[in-house]
């Protein structure tokens, strides 16, 4: 059974969209696919608390 384990802390959602964004390609295109800033997603892919759940939001769903 393959069980999926929640992410839980910044740090963690951090990793995944880094090994999401490293799977497709680099940062600066990724961000603009996501229509985020590279400073953002560097912010992003460091577990940072502060950045704002919507972009976070829209990284991922441009990251894929």
């Amino acid at each position: 059974m393959n069980t999926v384990t929640p992410i839980q802390t910044t740090e963690e959602l951090g990793q995944v969209a880094r090994k999401m964004r490293k799977a497709l390609g680099g940062q600066r295109g990724m961000a603009h696919r996501a229509g985020v800033g590279t400073r953002f997603l560097s912010d992003l892919e460091r577990g940072k608390s502060t950045v704002q759940l919507n972009k976070v939001l829209d990284a991922l769903h441009g990251i894929g």
